[in-house]
């Protein structure tokens, strides 16, 4: 072998082994064209749920915050902690400045479920950030 082809050869990543088949992508292309489904916001405001994991919520926020400068984020009962989990992370980073905490109690108004339900108080914080210039 010649010298050009052994440094073309050295260039080259090592070919990634999957087990998907031989159609399957590979490398880099592999991680693109999996079933991601693109975040578009169309206002300030970023709603937490439970189900929610802070890491995508921390992602979602920093989009908002790149497209309106501040972001609203709400979380109702036992997303609370993913709320303030997300905003002191971008705060800490150096991201968001967080300019307004607010807390509420949150009446549920189901008419004909359980007695129980009716009426159930809940926790809805919102806090507003800013984007650090």
């Amino acid at each position: 072998m010649s010298q050009q082809q052994q440094q073309q050869q050295q260039q080259q990543p090592p070919a990634v082994q999957t087990d998907q088949g031989s159609n399957a992508p590979q490398g880099a292309d592999a991680s693109v064209n999996r079933s991601r489904r693109e975040f578009t916001p169309k206002d300030n405001v970023l709603k937490i749920a439970v189900k929610n994991l802070p890491r995508t919520c921390k992602t979602r926020a920093r989009i908002i915050l790149d497209t309106f400068n501040n972001v609203e984020i709400h979380a109702l009962g036992e997303a609370t902690p993913t709320a303030v989990r997300v905003a002191e992370n971008l705060q800490r980073q150096g991201l968001a400045e967080i300019r307004k905490i607010k807390t509420e109690t949150y009446t549920s108004d189901q008419t004909g479920g359980p007695v129980d339900r009716q009426g159930r108080k809940k926790i809805k914080i919102i806090i507003n950030l800013e984007k650090k210039k």
